[in-house]
């Protein structure tokens, strides 16, 4: 879904076509969010069943259990933040695109240290630290993006209004 997105916002880009992308953006992140609505959901719900899938490990299944029941609440951010790089990408703010990703990579390699460690007045959590981490890294990731993509009032700088286009045609 991120590619489709990413090659449909390029081609209106190439045509100078501003409202299609902000149609295409708003379309793709619907789609992402019903799937991840679905996956998140059996992340949490059944996280036993899922790690079961690839280990037999009682331990692993159990430790992976508690990360995944908690680390599926970042999937929605992350989802969004890989629609809006791959945007960026194709439309060349490959710079905005980076400095997202590298403060969210920052971010959660420091959180993590802080949440499975503890550090100052942060008990040490364990694998709950790392999913904590994750999440929030997620969210600041997406916020940059967001900041900067509003900021600079980009093509893809989407409004409530574009959710709510249904135009016969327009996935034809």
């Amino acid at each position: 879904v991120t590619s489709a997105t990413a090659i449909f916002t390029s081609q209106a880009w190439g045509a100078s076509d501003i409202e299609n992308i902000k149609k295409t953006t708003a379309t793709g992140i619907k789609i992402v969010a019903t799937f991840v609505f679905f996956f998140e959901t059996i992340s949490f719900l059944f996280p036993s069943f899922l790690i079961g899938l690839f280990t037999k490990d009682s331990r692993v299944i159990a430790t992976g259990s508690i990360y995944l029941k908690i680390v599926s609440f970042s999937f929605l951010p992350m989802s969004i933040s890989f629609i809006f790089s791959y945007i960026l990408r194709t439309m060349h703010f490959v710079k905005i695109s980076l400095l997202a990703s590298f403060v969210g990579l920052g971010l959660n390699t420091i959180l993590n240290y802080f949440f499975i460690f503890g550090f100052l007045f942060i008990p040490p959590m364990g694998v709950k630290g790392a999913a904590i981490a994750t999440i929030i890294a997620r969210i600041v990731e997406l916020l940059v993006l967001l900041f900067f993509i509003y900021l600079k009032d980009l093509p893809c700088a989407i409004r409530l209004k574009h959710f709510f286009i249904n135009e016969k045609g327009f996935f034809a």
